[in-house]
């Protein structure tokens, strides 16, 4: 488990895998309770791949440290409170 500043508690999957320019791969699974089921870098962050929409979003972070509390559906090209 580990604590982000804008979405709470996280829990890290295993096979966690540094992201490798050479090969254009890498990331890690995480599950957040609000969100469910996430992947993403540090390359793309806060845009991440969503399980549940099994497509792209990107978190509406807030740079001071709030709580993230929605997102950007680019499948359903809305905003979502979460």
């Amino acid at each position: 488990w580990i604590y982000h500043r804008n979405l709470g508690w996280l829990y890290i999957a295993s096979g966690t895998q540094e992201y490798d320019q050479a090969i254009n791969y890498g990331g890690v699974w995480l599950y957040q309770e609000s969100l469910g089921w996430f992947w993403t870098y540090n390359e793309v962050f806060p845009w991440i791949y969503l399980n549940k929409e099994t497509g792209w979003i990107y978190l509406n972070i807030d740079l001071q440290g709030g709580q993230a509390n929605s997102y950007y559906s680019t499948s359903q090209s809305s905003w979502i409170s979460f």
